[in-house]
């Protein structure tokens, strides 16, 4: 394939360049887009986070109430057992 230029007018590199650069963030707004949605998408993973920690401590709390009654259990039948 000939390069850029050899088989077209002379301008067609500079219009190529052009076209291309028009899209340059001057002013940030692109950047402040991504940082926004970068913000955003970081709240929903913290937020996720957070609702997993609170469900393992739940099922937690719950696992050991559990074995504190089944063991509340035991000892209210080993207590039945000697009074009898």
């Amino acid at each position: 394939a000939p390069a850029l230029g050899m088989d077209g007018p002379y301008y067609t590199e500079a219009t190529v360049g052009l076209f291309a650069g028009l899209d340059l963030d001057l002013w940030g707004v692109h950047r402040s887009a991504v940082a926004a949605a970068i913000g955003a998408h970081n709240a929903a993973l913290a937020e996720t986070a957070a609702v997993e920690l609170s469900l393992a401590t739940g099922v937690a709390q719950l696992y050991y109430s559990m074995q504190a009654s089944y063991q509340m259990l035991d000892l209210l039948e080993q207590t039945h057992d000697v009074i009898d």
